[in-house]
C-alpha cells in the first residue's frame, strides 16, 4: 500500500501547528504568572481569601455596623457589611463580637531610613562658605531636594512590630535631616519584602527650618533659613524659565519636579508656622504644617491659614518643683504649656481645623496609646481622633481612594480589637496589613490590672499594684507610702516576679 505524500505532509504539519498553538498559550500563561523577584522554593499558589464574622465594624468614623462581615482577598477588601456572601473558598473567622477598625496612619516618620550623621568640622578647619558635595548640586547643602526616600528605605522589622502594636498600618517617612529634604515614601508596616511594602514611591515632599547635617556655615539663624528657602524658589524659577538651557543643576531640577507633590513643612513653634505661611503665600504653595504641639496658643491665626496640621502626642513631662530653688527655674510659661498640651488636639478639633495626629516626637513609639488615650480625656472626641488616625491622612496624601477606610476595593489594613480601640482597658488582638495578619495580643487575654494583697513566708503583707496599659503593664510593690517596682514577666498564663527582699526599703 502507497502512502500519499501529500496527504502525509499535510496532516503533519497540521499537528505540529496544534502544537505549537499549546506551546504558545503555556508560554503565555507562565509569562503573566512571572515575577521580578524570584521566589527560593515552592509557590504558596492558595486563594488567600478570607472572611470575618460577626464582628463590631467601623467602616469610616461614624460609620458602625453591627454583626458585620470583611472579606479580603489577595489584600484588598473584596466585601463588607451585614449581608455579605463569603466566597467558598474562603477561610472564615467567627470573631465572636471584637471589633475591627481600618488601621492607623502615621504622615511623620523615618521609618525605615537611617539617621544621617554629620560629620563635625574642627574649628582650626576655618569657616565653610562653599558645599562640600561633589557633582552639578545646588551651592547649599542644606538644600537637597534629589533625596529619594524610597531608594534608601529599608523596612525594620522590629520598628515595624513596634509601630504595629500601636494600631499603625502604614507610614509616610522620609529623611529628616536638612531645609529642603527631597521625597517621602508610603510603606505599609507588613512583614513582607521591601518591594511589596512600597504603596507610593514619591508620596511627599518635605521641608524645614533646621538645616541638618550641613556643615556649611550658611544658613546660621532662623532669618537665614528663610531667606535661603526664598532664593531657592526664586532660583528654581529662574532655572524652570530658561535657565536649564544655561547649566545643569541637579538641585534645581529636582525641586521643580517634586512641587506638584503633597509639601510638607515642619515647625517648631506656632510662630515659625506664621512665619513658613508668608513663605507659602509670597510662592503660591500650600504647606501641610508638622506641628509642634503648641498651636493652641494661636488658634484663630492658624484657622486662616487654612492648611491641615499633622500634630504630634508629645506631651512635657510634669516639673519637679519639690526643691525651692529648682522651682524658681520654673518659667510660668513652661507651667502653662504643660497643663496645656494634651488639650491641643481638642481645640484644634473645637475651632474645626483640619489635622492628622503623629507620633512623631516620642521617644518610644510604645507611649503612643498612652498619650492618646490623655488626648482624648482631656477632651478630644472619639470620632476626631479616629479620623485624624485614618481618613484625614489618607485625603492628605491624596490616597483616599487606596487607603483610610475598610470599603470594597481599598487596601485590606485593618485592627482586631477587644472593645472601644480609645479605651484604656481595650487589647489589640491583630493587626491585618495588606490582607496578612500579625498578631498582637493573644484572644485569650486577661485583663490582669489591679491592686493585690502580696503575703511574703515570714507573713508581712505588701500591695501588689498592677498598672499601665491591658498590653503593656508596670507592676510596683507597696507599703504605706514607699514604693519599689519590681521586674514582671507574662507568658501567656505563666506570671513571674523577681525582685529584691523589700524590707531593706520598706519597714
Amino acid at each position: 500500500m502507497k502512502l500519499n505524500q501529500s496527504l502525509f505532509f499535510k496532516k503533519v504539519f497540521k499537528s505540529l501547528n496544534v502544537f505549537f498553538v499549546i506551546v504558545f498559550l503555556l508560554a503565555s500563561k507562565l509569562t503573566l504568572a512571572q515575577t521580578t523577584f524570584p521566589v527560593n522554593g515552592p509557590f504558596d499558589e492558595r486563594p488567600e481569601v478570607f472572611a470575618l464574622t460577626n464582628a463590631v465594624i467601623t467602616i469610616a468614623p461614624g460609620q458602625v455596623i453591627e454583626n458585620g462581615t470583611i472579606v479580603v482577598k489577595k489584600g484588598i477588601i473584596e466585601s463588607v457589611g451585614q449581608n455579605v456572601r463569603i466566597p467558598e473558598n474562603a477561610v472564615v473567622y467567627d470573631i465572636q463580637g471584637a471589633h475591627i477598625y481600618p488601621s492607623f496612619i502615621d504622615l511623620y516618620t523615618s521609618y525605615g531610613i537611617k539617621e544621617v550623621s554629620g560629620e563635625r568640622r574642627s574649628r582650626r578647619d576655618g569657616p565653610q562658605f562653599l558645599s562640600d558635595k561633589k557633582g552639578a548640586y545646588g551651592w547649599n547643602e542644606a538644600i537637597k531636594p534629589e533625596i529619594r526616600a524610597h531608594q534608601i528605605f529599608h523596612r525594620d522589622n522590629d520598628k515595624a512590630e513596634s509601630f504595629r502594636n500601636q494600631g499603625f498600618g502604614a507610614v509616610l517617612s522620609h529623611q529628616e535631616d536638612g531645609i529642603a529634604r527631597g521625597t517621602g515614601v508610603f510603606v505599609s508596616l507588613a512583614n513582607k519584602p521591601d518591594n511589596e511594602v512600597i504603596l507610593e514611591d514619591m508620596a511627599s515632599a518635605h521641608y524645614s527650618f533646621d538645616k541638618g547635617s550641613s556643615t556649611q556655615d550658611y544658613p546660621g539663624s532662623l532669618m537665614g533659613a528663610i531667606a535661603l528657602i526664598r532664593q531657592t524658589y526664586l532660583d528654581a524659577e529662574w532655572y524652570k524659565n530658561g535657565g536649564n538651557e544655561k547649566e545643569y543643576n541637579i538641585s534645581l531640577d529636582n525641586w521643580n519636579k517634586i512641587q506638584r507633590l503633597p509639601q510638607f513643612f515642619e515647625i517648631t513653634d506656632w510662630l515659625s508656622l506664621l512665619r513658613a505661611q508668608r513663605i507659602a503665600d509670597e510662592f503660591n504653595k500650600n504647606y501641610i504644617y508638622v506641628g509642634s504641639g503648641d498651636e493652641y496658643q494661636r488658634l484663630e491665626a492658624i484657622k486662616n491659614t487654612g492648611r491641615p496640621l499633622v500634630i504630634p502626642l508629645k506631651f512635657p513631662d510634669a516639673f519637679d518643683v519639690s526643691d525651692p530653688f529648682d522651682a524658681l527655674n520654673v518659667s510660668l510659661a513652661d507651667m502653662m504649656h504643660w497643663e496645656m498640651a494634651p488639650s491641643n488636639a481638642a481645640y484644634l478639633e473645637k475651632h474645626n481645623i483640619d489635622f492628622a495626629i503623629s507620633s512623631h516626637g516620642l521617644e518610644n513609639i510604645n507611649q503612643f496609646r498612652k498619650s492618646l488615650e490623655k488626648a482624648i480625656k482631656h477632651g478630644l472626641s472619639k470620632e476626631a481622633a479616629m479620623k485624624a488616625l485614618t481618613t484625614k491622612p489618607a485625603e492628605i496624601l491624596g490616597l483616599e481612594d487606596k487607603i483610610g477606610t475598610l470599603e470594597k476595593g481599598k487596601i485590606a489594613n485593618f485592627l482586631v480589637t477587644s472593645g472601644d480601640i480609645f479605651d484604656a482597658s481595650t487589647s489589640i488582638y491583630q493587626n491585618w496589613i495588606q490582607g496578612v495578619s500579625h498578631k498582637v495580643t493573644d484572644y485569650d487575654f486577661i485583663d490582669i490590672r489591679g491592686t493585690y494583697e502580696l503575703t511574703l513566708n515570714d507573713m508581712r503583707t505588701f500591695n501588689l499594684i498592677i498598672g499601665g496599659q491591658a498590653h503593656k503593664i508596670d507592676v510596683k510593690l507597696q507599703q504605706d507610702t514607699i514604693e519599689k517596682k519590681i521586674h514582671f514577666e507574662r507568658k501567656h498564663f505563666l506570671i513571674s516576679m523577681m525582685f529584691e527582699d523589700p524590707s531593706a526599703t520598706v519597714e
